[in-house]
């Protein structure tokens, strides 16, 4: 068994997708605080993947 597996379980990845997922649902807030064009943020918006 590879050494760093042990720290790899089913439950570390899940918690870890799901803060992933928190932070880049951000996106649209913080992009209108640093004044992103509009057509930007919706851009964007529309490529992420957040129902994984």
């Amino acid at each position: 068994m590879h050494p760093l597996r042990q720290y790899f379980t089913k439950k570390y990845i899940n918690e870890l997708v799901e803060e992933i997922k928190e932070s880049v649902s951000l996106w649209p807030k913080l992009a209108k605080e640093n004044e992103v064009p509009i057509s930007l943020i919706d851009e964007v918006e529309s490529n992420l993947r957040l129902d994984i």
